[in-house]
């Protein structure tokens, strides 16, 4: 729902042209911020969006939102929003 992180993302990129889900290994010990729980062993899921399409303040770059499962219950949190350079007119 749009009370998600990946809801508002949804909300203010709309529907991204790639979308990947994928296993990040652990960080022994880490989370992603202080006051999330500590990472478990193994790996945890994220999902990655990309957004093909230059943001009209930015021509030339693209957009990568990665999210995480940091606790393993299908409650994805926004871990890092960036913008990369476009190589060859296509995001690499």
């Amino acid at each position: 729902g749009v009370l998600t992180e990946r809801g508002r993302m949804y909300m203010r990129f709309g529907k991204p042209a790639y979308r990947k889900i994928a296993d990040m290994p652990a960080q022994a010990g880490g989370s992603m911020s202080g006051s999330r729980r500590a990472w478990a062993d193994g790996d945890v899921p994220v999902e990655i969006w990309v957004y093909d399409r230059p943001p009209a303040s930015k021509p030339g770059k693209y957009r990568v939102i990665t999210f995480v499962d940091e606790n393993k219950t299908n409650r994805f949190g926004l871990l890092n929003d960036e913008l990369r350079p476009l190589q060859r007119g296509r995001p690499q």
